[in-house]
């Protein structure tokens, strides 16, 4: 079973750009499939992040690049402050927004990156379900701890000895830095104009931001929770 999630980015020139995501849902992952051809930079051994768990014999392809390929190479001459309105189609919902192609490329590219098939990639899966498209820093801050929060507590359940905290989140999140560092590079080798490489930025810009929010005790999201006064 396919969970499709539509993107269209509309130019005010006239033009649109149209994305189809599908998604299997047994694993929240787009199928792979290495005898479809994609682009040199997107091969593994290109730019390959220096913690990357496989091998060309495993993957021909980098699972990340190959998603990001088709998207990358249509805006390669595109700036990133370029005015669009963009439209998510999701099973449950539709969303629009007058933004930049910056901002709709790193709402769609984010989906694209958290459902491939890279194993530092997993930790976003779940998200992926309940897809937020031009979520900002702090949704995007409240959504990745509550889930993780949220499957702590179930690890709970099943072992009540398990202990909740946000160590795993954080050592997960720095594995995700060089994974985004390692988009930035291959695409750059596309150059042209700046709104993919830009639309990497961001998001690695959130998870480089809230490791620092953890440490200083989450002082952005704190005011959502008020504290009794005695």
């Amino acid at each position: 079973m396919a969970l499709k999630i539509e993107y269209a980015i509309n130019f005010e020139d006239g033009t649109s750009k149209s994305f189809t995501v599908s998604i299997d849902t047994s694993n929240y992952t787009i199928p792979e499939d290495d005898k479809v051809e994609a682009p040199d930079w997107t091969l593994l051994e290109f730019n390959q992040c220096p913690h990357c768990p496989y091998t060309p014999a495993e993957k021909k392809y980098c699972p990340v690049a190959k998603n990001l390929s088709e998207a990358s190479v249509t805006f390669k001459e595109a700036r990133s402050f370029t005015n669009v309105t963009a439209f998510v189609k999701t099973e449950d919902r539709f969303y629009g927004k007058k933004t930049d192609l910056q901002t709709a490329l790193f709402s769609l590219f984010g989906l694209l990156m958290a459902t491939s098939a890279c194993k530092y990639m997993d930790m976003f899966k779940s998200m992926a379900q309940f897809h937020l498209p031009f979520a900002s820093h702090k949704e995007t801050m409240v959504r990745t701890l509550g889930m993780h929060l949220l499957g702590e507590y179930m690890k709970q359940q099943d072992n009540p000895s398990h202990k909740i905290s946000l160590d795993k989140l954080l050592k997960d999140y720095e594995q995700v830095v060089p994974v985004n560092q390692g988009m930035i590079d291959r695409i750059r080798a596309l150059k042209g104009g700046d709104a993919t490489q830009n639309a990497v930025i961001v998001l690695d810009a959130f998870a480089s931001l809230l490791p620092l929010q953890v440490s200083s005790g989450l002082a952005d999201i704190k005011e959502l929770f008020p504290q009794d006064k005695k």
